[in-house]
């Protein structure tokens, strides 16, 4: 039987070598062994036979899958899939993607869906001012939900001093803006449960 090689050395030790065998294979030297870099995706849900919605629906079980996944294949570095909670997924209503439990089989990937955020004759707004695009234009199309974004004014042409919050807070009371702000808090609070979690 192989004897492993990291047997009795520390967390830190551990951590140590794996960044020092990936920055040298980065730096084109000779590694002590080569590097393992891996994608997870859901293969921990796979692996460990609950189903991928876990990704999505239950931390816990999807926490001690991607652990379990860990422990046993010890890769020198990962790019996990995250836990994202499906609950504020649903609320939220994206346009581009299904996830397992949500449009797709539970025991399936996600589907992405394309969509046309950005028009072709748009390139120049984008270019000219890239935070009122996406605030106003890319992220009104990117959920059901976020429509109303698209009734904000300019905020660059708000102004600044008393004025421009009466005119801030005028465009927020709008109703599509407001109830797209309502929508968008429920969201955050969802979110904010999982977050505090991890």
């Amino acid at each position: 039987m192989t004897k492993n090689p990291d047997e009795g050395k520390s967390p830190k030790q551990l951590r140590d070598e794996r960044e020092r065998r990936i920055m040298d294979a980065i730096e084109l030297k000779e590694p002590d062994r080569v590097p393992v870099m891996t994608p997870m995706g859901y293969f921990p849900a796979k692996y460990t036979g609950i189903p991928y919605s876990a990704a999505y629906y239950d931390y816990d079980a999807w926490y001690a899958a991607c652990k379990k996944t860990l422990e046993d294949f010890q890769p020198d570095a990962i790019f996990p899939q995250g836990f994202t909670p499906g609950k504020a997924l649903e609320m939220l209503g994206p346009r581009n993607m299904r996830w397992p439990g949500y449009g797709v089989d539970e025991y399936m990937g996600h589907q992405s869906i394309e969509i046309d955020y950005m028009k072709a004759d748009e390139i120049d707004m984008y270019m000219k001012d890239p935070s009122d695009y996406m605030l106003r234009i890319f992220m009104s199309r990117a959920s059901e939900i976020s429509g109303g974004l698209a009734n904000l004014p300019k905020l660059s042409d708000l102004g600044g001093g008393p004025m421009g919050i009466q005119m801030l807070a005028a465009a927020l009371s709008e109703p599509s803006v407001a109830k797209t702000i309502r929508e968008l808090q429920k969201v955050g609070r969802e979110m904010k449960k999982w977050r505090s979690r991890q």
